[in-house]
């Protein structure tokens, strides 16, 4: 028996893969979506601008929190310098200064056989105790001081040392072991701090305060001081301007770097898609111009690739095929017959019938087809079809033998469109079916050369 030439080697055959192998990956996503770009822009813009908030509402906590800190610490010095006068003064017993109009004899006072006294002089002197003492310079000398003191009690002995609501409560809270109360809020249309403290009794003040009954360590009072705030508000609402406006410029700086970040990332995904659209048209066009040259080479099918492939596609879609999967079915039915290439002419345009032997090298085609394109990652998904095509229902097909659902949906649509166009046109051994009879023998072949699915995806189709 006369021995079959060589097919075409793939040394030769890989000529025609050039660009084609390992195409950017970029080709496989899908476009990108301008809509999904703007969500992402939208929350990075609610995430910028929320942190700018929250980071400029903590930086005026903290501002305010330590407005209020420099206050209360203010307050207490006021009133640790009173307590340690009024201390000094009741550790001395008193101190004694000229009777005059502002300074008469305290009544309070007149249990103390000492409390006037007349020097050498003749000038007259009366005991002055501490709370008299500082509620004095606290009346002469108020615009001296920032803050105002008052000196109050649950028993007061006088009218003008009775407690207001707040300093009830305050010394209410003394008897139950609180050691200093402060509070921020409206004092005559200012806002102030108000700070108190307990006044414990010592040895030294039973000299004025035995004979109400008050023993050593017993609260007796309290010292209040009250705070105006205005000075130290003003100072923080022009800080908090000032900061508002570092924060606002930072802020715009941030929209403006997202902006520009956004249009340059816009900009560069259109100029890829366009790069890969035009790669993409390119391989398409190599892809027809590859089943050009395969009906060149085969008068007999001449137009067949096209006609199958529209073929095709139409089925696809009466079964529901995505149009992603459909763009992967149109090139594996331009590129069905390709390892055709792979056959011998003598087999391949013999005029007669071909013998056993070559029967046995033109069923290699659809493993050429596999050999020559698997490696060029463009066309994997596109493989289903010039690897499968000549795959039967019923594993009477080859390559392989694959049976049934064994044999990718692709493949199982296209083996239809491929007899379907083979029995309605014109070839030289035979003439076009009439239409009744293709219909006719595609269902006689359900469940035998083809899907039964997909027959009836035909007839529906067909009408």
């Amino acid at each position: 028996m006369k021995k079959l030439s060589t097919p075409l080697s793939f040394a030769a055959r890989s000529s025609y893969q050039f660009s084609l192998d390992n195409p950017p990956e970029e080709i496989h996503n899908k476009a990108f979506n301008v809509r999904r770009l703007r969500r992402y822009v939208a929350v990075l813009l609610v995430l910028w601008t929320t942190g700018i908030a929250a980071l400029f509402l903590w930086s005026v906590w903290q501002q305010t929190q330590q407005v209020k800190s420099i206050a209360l610490a203010e307050a207490r010095a006021y009133i640790n310098r009173d307590e340690a006068f009024r201390h000094w003064v009741s550790s001395h017993g008193g101190v004694y200064v000229p009777v005059d109009e502002r300074t008469p004899p305290n009544p309070l006072l007149a249990h103390i056989p000492e409390r006037d006294l007349i020097t050498p002089a003749g000038i007259h002197l009366t005991l002055m105790n501490s709370a008299y003492v500082l509620r004095q310079i606290s009346q002469d000398y108020t615009n001296l001081r920032i803050a105002t003191g008052h000196l109050t009690s649950l028993n007061p002995h006088r009218a003008e040392n009775a407690p207001d609501d707040w300093e009830r409560a305050a010394l209410e809270g003394f008897e139950l072991g609180k050691e200093e109360v402060f509070d921020f809020f409206e004092l005559d249309g200012v806002t102030s701090l108000r700070l108190m403290r307990p006044i414990m009794t010592q040895q030294s003040c039973l000299k004025c305060h035995a004979q109400q009954g008050y023993q050593v360590g017993d609260i007796r009072g309290g010292v209040a001081v009250s705070l105006p705030m205005d000075s130290l508000w003003a100072a923080t609402r022009q800080y908090i301007g000032g900061l508002g406006l570092g924060f606002g410029g930072l802020w715009m700086i941030g929209l403006l770097g997202i902006a520009l970040s956004a249009r340059r990332f816009l900009k560069d995904t259109h100029e890829r898609q366009r790069a890969e659209e035009a790669l993409r048209d390119a391989y398409d066009a190599t892809i027809e111009g590859w089943s050009r040259a395969m009906d060149l080479r085969d008068h007999e099918t001449e137009g067949h690739t096209r006609r199958v492939a529209d073929m095709t596609l139409r089925l696809g879609r009466v079964m529901g095929l995505s149009e992603g999967d459909l763009a992967h079915i149109r090139r594996g039915a331009l590129l069905h017959d390709i390892g055709k290439m792979g056959i011998p002419d003598g087999i391949l345009l013999k005029p007669g019938s071909l013998n056993a032997e070559e029967w046995e090298v033109m069923r290699r085609h659809p493993s050429y087809a596999y050999e020559m394109l698997s490696p060029i990652v463009y066309l994997r998904p596109a493989l289903d079809i010039p690897y499968c095509h000549h795959e039967k229902w019923d594993g009477s097909g080859y390559p392989r033998g694959l049976m049934g659902e064994e044999i990718p949906l692709a493949a199982r649509i296209f083996a239809i469109a491929d007899v379907w166009d083979a029995l309605s046109t014109d070839r030289p051994y035979r003439n076009a079916w009439a239409a009744n009879s293709v219909h006719q023998y595609i269902v006689e072949q359900s469940g035998k050369h083809f899907d039964p699915r997909v027959v009836q995806a035909y007839l529906t189709l067909m009408g």
